[in-house]
């Protein structure tokens, strides 16, 4: 399996009507946040390429270990997602192009701030990785 990190560039914009979007590194620490950023739905984006060199049997999956809030939303491409609890696995092989987007959306659940805080990563696997 070969690990792809979907650390930087973020875009994150918050929906409080006064915030321009904002670069941020993900997984996001406590420290990075702001008051206003932890009590409002927001939106992170990011652009990636197709990587190079994968091979006819190979799959690709998006894989986000974790955050705080409620996910309610994924969209690659525009397309939307399944969502579930975290750790959270789509399977990216027939839908991605040479040129990406991904959108998620967090809303404020239970009073901890909204933000990622896990890992969001591609993941590339052989025929017989993706069965394991």
């Amino acid at each position: 399996m070969h690990t792809i990190r979907l650390r930087y560039p973020w875009s994150k914009q918050l929906h409080d009507g006064e915030s321009d979007a904002r670069r941020v590194n993900v997984p996001e620490r406590d420290e990075d946040l702001s008051s206003a950023e932890q009590r409002h739905s927001t939106t992170y984006t990011r652009h990636f390429n197709r990587p190079t060199g994968i091979e006819s049997g190979d799959r690709v999956a998006l894989r986000i270990t974790n955050w705080q809030g409620q996910l309610t939303s994924i969209r690659l491409n525009g397309k939307e997602q399944p969502t579930g609890p975290p750790p959270l696995e789509i399977e990216l092989t027939e839908q991605w192009d040479l040129h990406n987007q991904i959108e998620l959306q967090l809303d404020p659940s239970g009073g901890v701030p909204v933000r990622l805080d896990g890992e969001v990563t591609l993941e590339i696997r052989t025929s017989d990785q993706w069965e394991a």
